[in-house]
């Protein structure tokens, strides 16, 4: 079967479109052939190698996908053979994909290959961000970093959903008005708007309730800034870089106000709480069947091309999700 892989780290142009072996389901495991997957942020990551941990390589990228199951491994019911579904699990930039049950969920006739593969993880991610991570309440305010791509447009739709007032915090004015048509409160442009002074102002000075930022480098300083007393902040990216090394300074000078600062990761979720990934993805199911949220798929391209994917998302032209067909 052919893949998208990485024998070292570097830019796109270590993309490999290559030859592997179809892999065979073990016990508890889906073999999926796959119909659409996805090219998201956290793949140009792993290929720079700005991830803290050491992988193995080759690495096949891919963490998201839609399509058929074609095999299952022992203990698991022939029941899911042919059945479509959507998956969010590693290695999904390829012809088939070996996953285990707990992160695949099968898909209704109403629901598109094209949708589940954009929703799949960065919805997935959204979701655990909004009720397992900071369990956000109905009346809310969320101020939402990286507004316009996949998982900032999944946190809006979430999060209105949910009840809150969400301010989406982008770099252009196109991007200011997709961030609105999300359904987004506020969209602020970072690099035209004064992004403290607009947040006090939407806030009548109170601050925000959540901080979901994907982005950190120096932009924590400024999160402690506007995030309301008893808030949260959570760091869930570093498309900027590591954050400042005076990161413990700067959070406790605003000991008084009691913010909390965390991280996330659904590799977490994915490792120690499986069942938690399944409860989402049902969720995101019934919510696209119900049309209660619409992920946004900006392009689809060959998994031949994945390197312009890459380059798309490089380049900060990506309003949601690229799709990738095999």
């Amino acid at each position: 079967m052919k893949a998208i892989l990485i024998d070292h780290f570097g830019d796109k142009g270590v993309l490999k479109y290559d030859d592997i072996e179809t892999p065979a389901p073990k016990p508890g495991e889906l073999l999926i052939r796959i119909a659409v997957c996805g090219a998201g942020f956290g793949d140009v990551m792993l290929r720079n190698g700005g991830y803290p941990d050491e992988p193995v390589f080759p690495i096949t990228l891919g963490f998201d996908a839609s399509g058929t199951v074609d095999a299952v491994g022992d203990g698991v019911p022939d029941t899911w053979l042919g059945r479509r579904v959507m998956v969010a699990a590693p290695n999904c930039n390829a012809d088939y994909v070996v996953v285990p049950v707990p992160f695949a969920t099968p898909l209704p006739d109403s629901v598109s290959d094209e949708a589940a593969a954009a929703a799949a993880t960065n919805y997935a991610s959204a979701y655990h961000l909004l009720h397992t991570v900071n369990r956000v309440e109905e009346g809310q305010t969320m101020l939402v970093y990286a507004a316009a791509g996949g998982v900032g447009s999944a946190l809006i739709q979430l999060g209105k959903l949910a009840g809150l007032h969400v301010i989406g915090l982008t770099s252009t004015p196109s991007k200011c008005d997709f961030v609105l048509a999300q359904g987004a409160d506020c969209a602020i442009n970072y690099n035209d708007e004064n992004v403290v002074e607009k947040i006090n102002k939407f806030t009548d000075g109170k601050g925000v309730d959540s901080i979901m930022n994907s982005v950190a480098g120096d932009t924590l300083n400024r999160d402690f800034q506007v995030v309301a007393p008893l808030g949260q902040v959570t760091l869930f990216g570093m498309s900027a870089g590591m954050p400042s090394p005076d990161l413990t300074g700067q959070f406790l000078m605003n000991f008084r106000r009691s913010i909390r600062l965390q991280m996330f990761s659904l590799a977490t979720l994915a490792m120690h709480y499986p069942e938690a990934i399944t409860k989402s993805l049902e969720t995101i199911v019934k919510l696209i069947a119900e049309d209660k949220i619409e992920p946004h798929v900006h392009e689809i391209l060959p998994l031949a091309e994945t390197a312009q994917a890459h380059h798309l998302i490089e380049s900060g032209q990506v309003l949601g999700k690229v799709l990738l067909k095999p």
